[in-house]
């Protein structure tokens, strides 16, 4: 393709102007109250803490806080989903960055793009940008050692579309992988999905294929990952990723809606955010933490919730702060933020407070899980052996260690001969006296640890050092 030498500077400024667009959503964060315990003043500091945490958060870009402020929707009337706009531009940016060879750009991009589309579902009119988006993240994942996520990916482009080809573009390993498991793909079960609609009678497509007006029931589909969408001219449209198991009949319900772009975050039960916040502060993270947890992340549309404590400590006051992921159903842990019951350290440790939460939610999982009520930090892999040292020259012999006085031999005669030399050494200061009760001495030490070393009882085993 020829590009006249004027129309360069108005390319880059396209290209510079699609980069600017095409940026990886950041994560949304869900802040809850950073209560405090009961103390003088702890009420009224964590209150200063928790505006001036949130002041910070509001300014970040690298992540979004829901519940604070509303997300941006498409203006009224227009048919458009910002969200559909934003995952062409991020996958366009994907494949742009798959030709260069940079995967690992590629894969956030890509990334983004999938979770875009799955959101403004509803007005995704190609699907087949969808599987490329999937196609290309199987690819990007196998060339950068994902071996577990390029299955996951290229399978659901096969469930989806049966008599799919992977695409000229994919590296040859990507290409055998495909292939491989489009013949398992053929070997698999079908499935059947009936779909409804809320009012009834909305138009049904399943992975852009028309399916006639709901309910419906469709038979045949592969296993796996399907998208059904729904229309109805005066209710609106929905859209919904629904898992299909092989021999297993699936019913779904779509709720058409008028709503244009990303649904706005819903205000949560205070109950439950005072009864999160009472087992964050009496650590207990369990599944009742999570289930409560999985709850607000629902109404609030976020991916990463914070839920803090501030209590008393000597002079000051210590917070202790836990990030949770609603995907990875995994608590982390951030550290302790220690301040003092004025208004410049409290600023400034809210501070380095915002910076951890924006740390957390964007590598998720974070260094420091919480498993079983304590917080374990990965451990990196041992280093590796150090390499053999060569062996001693012959010009220069390896000295040897000389052997113990006790075992030493001045003159060495046959042992049969020692019993008939008269020895007047005393028998305690014989050698072999002292050497049989060294090892009766050593025998009894190991005997005694282990009558006396506690029984383990759990066979779990997690190869973690624990750290706070």
């Amino acid at each position: 393709m020829k590009i006249r030498s004027w129309s360069l500077l108005g390319a880059s400024l396209v290209h510079a102007a699609t980069a600017a667009v095409a940026q990886t959503p950041p994560p949304r964060t869900w802040l809850a109250p950073l209560g405090a315990e009961a103390g003088p003043g702890a009420g009224m500091i964590s209150e200063k803490f928790d505006e001036a945490a949130r002041q910070e958060l509001r300014k970040s870009k690298r992540i979004e806080l829901r519940g604070d402020t509303k997300p941006a929707q498409a203006a009224s009337g227009t048919g458009a989903d910002p969200r559909v706009e934003q995952a062409e531009n991020l996958r366009t940016a994907g494949k742009a960055s798959f030709a260069q060879k940079d995967y690992e750009t590629a894969l956030k991009q890509l990334q983004g793009a999938l979770a875009f589309y799955e959101e403004g579902l509803a007005y995704v009119n190609r699907l087949e940008a969808v599987l490329e988006t999937l196609g290309y993240l199987g690819a990007c994942s196998l060339a950068l050692g994902y071996d577990d996520d390029a299955k996951d990916y290229f399978q659901r482009v096969l469930a989806i579309m049966p008599e799919a080809a992977p695409l000229d573009d994919y590296p040859v390993q990507s290409i055998q992988l495909f292939e491989k498991l489009k013949t398992q793909q053929g070997k698999k079960k079908k499935g059947s999905l009936t779909i409804k609609t809320d009012p009834p009678g909305g138009l049904v497509k399943v992975d852009g294929s028309d399916r006639g007006a709901a309910p419906v029931t469709v038979a045949d589909l592969a296993r796996g990952e399907h998208y059904v969408q729904a229309s109805q001219d005066a209710a609106g449209v929905a859209g919904l990723k629904v898992e299909v198991k092989g021999g297993k009949a699936e019913t779904v319900e779509l709720r058409l809606s008028t709503q244009v772009g990303p649904e706005p975050a819903q205000p949560v039960d205070p109950a439950i955010v005072r009864e999160v916040a009472r087992m964050a502060a009496d650590g207990k993270l369990g599944a009742p933490f999570r289930e409560r947890s999985d709850q607000i992340a629902e109404l609030t549309k976020a991916g990463c919730l914070v839920v803090g404590h501030v209590e008393g400590q000597g002079n000051g006051y210590v917070l202790q702060a836990y990030v949770y992921s609603p995907d990875q159903k995994q608590t982390a842990a951030l550290d302790e933020v220690r301040f003092r019951a004025d208004l410049s350290s409290v600023n400034v440790q809210a501070t380095t407070f915002a910076h951890a939460v924006e740390e957390a939610c964007n590598k998720f999982p974070y260094d420091k899980i919480v498993v079983g009520g304590v917080v374990v930090a990965r451990t990196e892999p041992a280093p590796p052996p150090p390499p053999p040292t060569a062996p001693p020259s012959a010009e220069e012999p390896k000295p040897r260690k000389p052997l113990p006085p006790a075992v030493t031999l001045e003159n060495p005669e046959p042992l049969e001969n020692d019993e008939d030399e008269d020895d007047d050494t005393p028998w305690y200061k014989e050698w072999w006296v002292w050497t049989v009760a060294g090892a009766a001495l050593i025998g009894g030490a190991v005997a005694a640890g282990f009558a006396f070393a506690p029984e383990d009882t759990d066979s779990t085993k997690v190869d973690a050092e624990v750290k706070w």
